[in-house]
Formats: C-alpha cells, sequence, structure tokens
C-alpha cells in the first residue's frame, strides 16, 4: 500500500491544470500538514486541509476529485 500512496502522490504532483491543485499549493499543504503536527502533536484534519486549499485557492470551489487528492496527501503524510 505504501508504494501505492507513494505513486499517487507523484501522479498528483505532476497533475497542472486550471481545475486540479497545483503543484505548489500541494508542496504547500505538505508543508502546512507538517507544520500542524509540530505545532500541534496530532495530523489536521480532512476538513482542516480542505480549508487551509480553499484559502490558498481564494474562491475557486473545490471537486470531489480535489477533495480525494487532498485526502491522499493527507494520508501519506500522517504518522
Amino acid at each position: 500500500m505504501g508504494n501505492f500512496i507513494k505513486n499517487l502522490l507523484a501522479e498528483i504532483l505532476i497533475i497542472l491544470t486550471e481545475n486540479m491543485l497545483t503543484t505548489k499549493i500541494t508542496f504547500a499543504l505538505v508543508d502546512w500538514i507538517r507544520e500542524w503536527r509540530k505545532c500541534r502533536d496530532k495530523n489536521p484534519s480532512i476538513d482542516e486541509c480542505v480549508k487551509f486549499v480553499q484559502w490558498k485557492f481564494g474562491s475557486y470551489k473545490l471537486s470531489d476529485s480535489d477533495k480525494r487528492i487532498i485526502e491522499s496527501i493527507l494520508l501519506y503524510e500522517s504518522e
């Protein structure tokens, strides 16, 4: 399963379309999750991750696919 998640994350990171998460925002989310864990000693929730990405995107409405990507990133980054 670990390789599956790594491969999925690698695929996510190369998607650079208007309707999907950009690499810049993906890396920002990963950094934000790591900082959250350092400060709070626990992982953020999916909802908290979604709020962070929405804040980064501004008024963009996240698709279900975007939310699945966010969930995959959180799963990958979770301890």
